[in-house]
């Protein structure tokens, strides 16, 4: 009896804490993040190779394994370097972008907060290269994972487009500043979006001009 009294309460509070995760309502009220011209510049992430923590809800609460061999140092355990190249939509050369991401010290499930802190690097042949700064929010991937986990056992985003930068984490910004050739007076901002359960990593970027 007593071990049937412990089942139901340990099942009780893991199910607790999964509803906690999935109705948190200090996420609703976080203030949202979206671009305001109607035809932002659009780049498409063609490929990827990454090595690090990976990109998803399980690695970011190191429940998850390290992409290319991880890193051997264990202050890099929850970083991440991305090589991409990107494909504009309006046409022209591709570009090849750096980005580098690391887990937030901030994050608290009970107030629904799960970043990770990015800097991109973008070298735009025939237009010079951009840096990118932000917050990639994984929390609308984690709660996915949790109804997942509900209902199928497997804790894992469904296979979508999730986007990383609507909900802004607090003292930060998706911002976007040139750095050389005819982009050294570009400044802006961006927005990330992230392709879930493809056979290779996919997603886009969208990036916007400050208007006066």
């Amino acid at each position: 009896m007593r071990i049937l009294v412990a089942f139901l309460g340990l099942f009780a509070g893991v199910l607790a804490g999964a509803m906690v995760v999935i109705w948190n309502p200090s996420e609703r009220i976080e203030p949202r993040f979206s671009l305001q011209t109607d035809e932002p510049t659009r780049l498409t992430i063609l490929d990827s190779v990454a090595r690090g923590s990976g990109a998803e809800p399980r690695s970011l609460l190191g429940l998850g394994g390290d992409l290319g061999g991880g890193f051997s140092d264990p202050a890099l355990r929850y970083a991440r370097v991305n090589v991409t190249v990107l494909k504009p939509e309006q046409g022209g050369a591709n570009a090849l972008a750096v980005k580098l991401s690391a887990v937030s010290m901030k994050n608290t499930l009970f107030r629904g907060r799960l970043f990770a802190n990015s800097a991109w690097i973008i070298d735009w042949p025939g237009h010079g290269s951009l840096f990118l700064v932000g917050s990639d929010d994984y929390w609308p991937m984690l709660k996915d994972a949790a109804w997942s986990a509900l209902f199928s056992g497997a804790f894992a985003p469904t296979p979508s487009v999730f986007p990383l930068t609507e909900r802004l984490q607090i003292g930060r910004f998706q911002g976007v500043v040139g750095a050389t050739g005819a982009l050294t007076d570009f400044a802006g901002r961006y927005q990330e979006w992230q392709e879930t359960g493809g056979a290779a990593p996919g997603g886009y970027l969208k990036l916007e001009p400050h208007t006066l």
